[in-house]
């Protein structure tokens, strides 16, 4: 059992060990080529230099244009958040960082991080939390909303049965409404 787990162990050390040194040659090969130092008697076709040099250049502008539109979306992100928020989310942060019982030192140093720009992971956090704070005020508006719904729906029903009285004296119904423009067309024909 023992040499069978000493016999695995070296196995996986040679493969790692080869996996290594053939990486590395690669890099090396890779590395000669773009420089233009190459073993001496040894020939490689011109075109190999020239791709490996342009793929390098590109993968550079790639790799560029990425960060530009990632550091352009986190500054549109950082416009979006109200600094009143971000203003908000400072002061819980001192306030804590107090109650644990922060030094001066401390607080200083807050203040002067208060007046640099937020860094990239800071804006993406207070994003989220503005994210959560903006889908819990919609929850809230929308509970509220389909209160008043409700509560205007209950005052039209009771508006509804207040709309026909009856008269004591005859036991008719009678609609206000109706009894308003009748009382109007009255005093219009006694004018005329």
């Amino acid at each position: 059992m023992v040499s069978a787990f000493h016999a695995i162990c070296a196995f996986i050390a040679r493969r790692t060990l080869i996996d290594w040194r053939v990486a590395f040659r690669h890099l090396l090969r890779h590395f000669k080529l773009t420089n233009g130092t190459l073993l001496p008697g040894v020939s490689y076709p011109e075109t190999l230099a020239e791709n490996l040099s342009s793929k390098r250049t590109n993968h550079k502008l790639a790799e560029q244009g990425r960060r530009n539109r990632i550091n352009n979306a986190l500054k549109e992100i950082e416009t979006l958040i109200p600094t009143s928020f971000v203003q908000i989310k400072h002061a819980k942060e001192a306030a804590i960082c107090n109650a644990k019982g922060g030094d001066k030192e401390k607080e200083k140093e807050k203040e002067k991080a208060g007046n640099q720009p937020i860094s990239k992971a800071s804006t993406v956090e207070m994003a989220i939390d503005y994210i959560k704070a903006l889908q819990q005020e919609l929850e809230e508006t929308k509970g509220k909303l389909a209160a008043a719904e409700e509560r205007l729906g209950e005052g039209k029903g009771l508006g509804k049965r207040d709309d026909n009285t009856t008269n004591p004296e005859n036991g008719k119904t009678a609609n206000p409404v109706d009894a308003e423009s009748a009382a109007t067309s009255h005093e219009i024909d006694n004018s005329a």
